[in-house]
């Protein structure tokens, strides 16, 4: 009505606000006690300071694609890392030349203790971390966020003695993307030791993708070896996936549980282990020592050397119900003086299909296969093409042997192995356990296979079977091409 009105009123704007740090002297002014947002205005170095302030707590940290560089600490007590806690934010940052040391036994020595905030496009080159009696050690100890992106990892060099690792000692299952990882040095003289990560908490169903790591040099005392992850739980329910993973000259060594990839693993896509070598006692495997499923895998020029039980060029052992698929191994050596070894998985517990092996040497004690060395359950349409195989007893083209319970197919398979052995020794299955067969008890279908091998062995010696526990039970159903 042409009059005029005034109205009061309140919004919000989402803007976060950063205290900006210059110099050594604004990062010394650092309160520790609060959580506050920095950004990074300048590089920092910090070459000759002493009296460094540590343990500070920060809310948001923001580099400005800026570096702290050159940090020395010697830390004791309860002193145990350059900052204590990013709280909601860690990005566009570089950590440079930095060495970290505490020979005390404290738990959680790194750059970074806890994280909760995301991280993305952070880079950490040329550190030394050294605690060779403290748990948790890492550039960065603990983390609980949701993502975590554009991570570059170089030089870096870390001893401890469990959960270890060259980027994040323990973590929640969550989002990590694009990690490239090179010139990693990790020694651990406990379990839990990994090139990026040393152990990986089950939180909700995430991925681990487009990862590498090259150049590195991994090693464990005990159990959980991985050149990517120490460890990382199988569950159906909350599903984790390691997804586009490259690992290419390394050198991964451990106990029990140990991996190219991962010592222990539920799912994983899209993987290969190049020019690498893998060391351990038992359940050993070119990309996991132990995992449920495993497709688009190529395990390539590489080695997988042993000492124990359950060895593979793939897998040490398959677990759980999933089926594998599309795994390869190339120009590789896998060897054990142990039992169950295999040029793919040293047992198979489930349906392996669609894979092969080329150009390989296999060798074990007992149980010792081109493909499987003890299988209990289905390989189909898989080969083994142009392989030694050289074992003890119950060594096979295929399979070295089939255990006596469930029912197991072995069907489509082609090979044209060199077996070589004492006992047990066939074309196929070195020793076929088929004892007392029928159509729903420990029932065996071997079909369609072909072999034609040079085989070598002193007892039970066959084309097709090395050793049948039973007359074969109507094999004009179950045994036949």
């Amino acid at each position: 009505n042409g009059t005029e009105e005034t109205l009061q009123t309140e919004i919000r704007i989402n803007e976060q606000f950063y205290k900006e740090l210059y110099t050594f002297e604004d990062w010394q002014s650092i309160n520790k006690g609060t959580f506050e947002n920095y950004k990074l205005m300048s590089d920092i170095d910090f070459n000759g300071k002493a009296n460094i302030n540590t343990g500070i707590n920060i809310a948001r940290l923001d580099g400005n694609n800026h570096t702290l560089k050159n940090i020395n600490l010697s830390l004791t007590g309860i002193q145990t890392g350059f900052i204590n806690i990013v709280k909601s934010e860690l990005q566009n940052i570089n950590f440079e030349n930095i060495s970290v040391e505490n020979v005390e036994g404290n738990s959680n020595i790194g750059i970074i203790i806890n994280n909760t905030g995301d991280i993305n496009n952070v880079s950490f080159k040329n550190i030394i971390i050294n605690a060779p009696n403290a748990k948790y050690v890492a550039c960065i100890t603990k983390n609980d966020n949701s993502n975590t992106s554009e991570i570059k990892l170089n030089n870096i060099n870390v001893i401890g003695k469990s959960y270890i690792s060259g980027f994040i000692a323990e973590t929640y299952a969550t989002s990590f993307e694009n990690i490239i990882a090179d010139n990693i040095t990790i020694k651990g003289s406990e379990s839990y030791v990994g090139g990026i990560f040393g152990n990986i908490l089950s939180k909700q169903a995430s991925e681990l993708t487009h990862i590498s790591l090259t150049n590195s040099n991994i090693q464990g005392s005990q159990n959980y070896v991985g050149g990517i992850v120490g460890y990382m739980p199988y569950s159906t329910t909350s599903e984790i996936w390691l997804d586009n993973i490259s690992q290419d000259n390394n050198y991964i060594s451990g106990s029990d549980y140990v991996g190219g990839v991962s010592g222990n693993a539920g799912y994983g896509r899209h993987i290969e282990v190049n020019e690498s070598t893998i060391v351990g006692n038992s359940y050993v495997g070119g990309v996991s020592g132990v995992c449920s499923l495993l497709y688009d895998i190529k395990f390539l020029n590489s080695n997988v050397e042993a000492i124990g039980n359950y060895v593979g060029g793939i897998l040490g052992n398959q677990i759980n119900v999933e089926i594998l698929y599309d795994c390869h191994v190339i120009e590789s050596n896998i060897s054990s003086t142990g039992d169950n070894v295999g040029g793919l998985f040293g047992i198979n517990n489930r349906i392996l299909q669609y894979s092969s092996i080329e150009n390989s040497y296999i060798k074990g004690r007992n149980n010792v296969g081109t493909l499987v060395g003890t299988n209990n359950m289905q390989v189909n349409y898989s080969y083994g093409y142009d392989c030694i195989v050289d074992g003890n007893n119950n060594v096979g083209g295929i399979v070295g042997y089939t255990s006596g319970t469930g029912g197991k197919i072995i069907q489509y398979t082609y090979n044209n192995s060199e077996i070589k052995g004492k006992g047990n020794i066939g074309g196929i299955v070195g020793n076929l356990n088929n004892t007392s067969m029928t159509e729903t008890y420990n029932s065996h279908y071997i079909i369609n296979n072909y072999a034609v091998n040079n085989i070598d062995g002193s007892n039970n010696v066959g084309g097709l079977f090395g050793y049948i526990a039973e007359s074969l039970y109507k094999p004009q159903s179950f045994f036949y091409r």
